[in-house]
């Protein structure tokens, strides 16, 4: 019986093979050894910047998951930047701006006292895969208040 493991195999003779989770492909490099996606640059691949504003000015009562964006299916997105505002009484209100998937969620700032209109930036570094999402959760909001939410990612695959 053959498989991966047989290094008469395809994937042992020709170069480096990658698993992307359905199948093996190639992992090739350029001259300088930069890595190639299906044989093209990864910053060959990447569009414009993605970046958006998310506005939400009638927050629900107490508190909420506010989805900011989705990762769609097929891409990867490098997220670097975010900025969350709130408007409105701030009296026992939180911000706490998150990424997730269906089981995990990573909460990567937290702004405990909060000031109505103040900005609270966050400087990133994290891969986000299909499905992922960019939001905030709000606690303690009061109905129709504001909530602002600025974020920059880029597309690399």
């Amino acid at each position: 019986m053959s498989g991966i493991t047989d290094p008469l195999e395809k994937y042992f003779k020709d170069g480096v093979w990658g698993w992307t989770g359905t199948l093996w492909v190639p992992v090739l490099a350029d001259a300088s050894g930069h890595l190639l996606i299906d044989g093209q640059s990864p910053s060959l691949l990447r569009p414009s910047p993605k970046s958006a504003l998310y506005l939400n000015e009638s927050l629900p009562a107490g508190t909420s998951d506010q989805d900011a964006a989705t990762v769609p299916a097929g891409e990867y997105w490098r997220f670097t930047f975010s900025c969350v505002t709130y408007s409105g009484a701030v009296t026992g209100v939180g911000l706490y701006p998150y990424v997730k998937n269906l089981s995990t969620t990573l909460y990567y700032q937290s702004v405990t006292t909060v000031v109505s209109g103040a900005r609270y930036p966050q400087i990133l570094d994290i891969l986000l895969g299909p499905g992922w999402k960019i939001g905030c959760t709000v606690v303690g909001a009061t109905l129709n208040n504001d909530l602002y939410m600025w974020y920059f990612c880029e597309r690399v695959y």
